[in-house]
């Protein structure tokens, strides 16, 4: 692969796992809330309940991690060379 196409490669893959980690987040959010507002005291049975709900994602999310490791592995950023500044 060229330099060029491993850098849009991290780009676009920063910009998925950004957009999905704030998915997972506002779905544990709106769990949270959604037990909250509903009156109910918090329970283990009551937050296993609504967790499972939302496990999928939260397993994807876990999933493009661990593949974004391994992309860096597979295709590492070139080492920048630096500029020498003239005295």
């Amino acid at each position: 692969m060229t330099t060029t196409a491993i850098r849009r490669l991290h780009f676009w893959y920063g910009i998925c796992l950004a957009i999905l980690t704030l998915v997972v987040g506002i779905l544990f959010i709106a769990q949270a809330a959604d037990i909250y507002y509903s009156g109910l005291n918090y329970s283990r049975e009551l937050v296993i309940e609504r967790c499972t709900a939302i496990a999928a994602p939260f397993w994807i999310w876990v999933a493009a991690i661990v593949a974004g490791g391994v992309i860096w592995m597979i295709y590492p950023e070139a080492e920048k060379k630096l500029k020498r500044l003239p005295d």
